[in-house]
């Protein structure tokens, strides 16, 4: 009866042991499962960062050689316009016009003036 029930024992832990193994390999599966879809994904995303990366660098790049132009433009602005220096010539040449367009006036108002002597009989010049 001993080796009946020692027996027994071992069918019980072998059908136990068969039972475990079953259960570890059918999680070891499903985590290797689990490990390749991951790996996959893992694969894509990293493909996906690549592309973004290449993408921000064009961009950096571009940025770069836009904030160059603009910055070569603004150069030729501020050559083209000497600040206070400029604007004082501007009105000095706007004072001169005035001036000039007064003496215009004033020279217009004297030939009248002259033809209106000379029509009275004054000396003709």
């Amino acid at each position: 009866t001993t080796r009946l029930v020692r027996h027994r024992c071992k069918q019980k832990l072998r059908a136990q042991l068969e039972s475990v193994e079953s259960d570890t390999k059918a999680q070891s599966e499903t985590r290797a499962t689990k490990l390749q879809v991951a790996r996959s994904r893992l694969a894509e995303v990293t493909a996906q960062n690549t592309k973004l990366l290449k993408q921000v660098a064009a961009l950096k790049e571009e940025q770069a050689r836009l904030d160059a132009e603009l910055d070569a433009q603004a150069q030729n602005v501020a050559v083209r316009d000497s600040g206070p220096e400029e604007r004082r010539r501007a009105r000095e040449m706007e004072k001169y016009v005035e001036l000039a367009k007064r003496q215009a006036e004033q020279i217009d108002a004297l030939k009248q003036e002259v033809w209106v002597l000379q029509r009275k009989g004054g000396p003709r010049l």
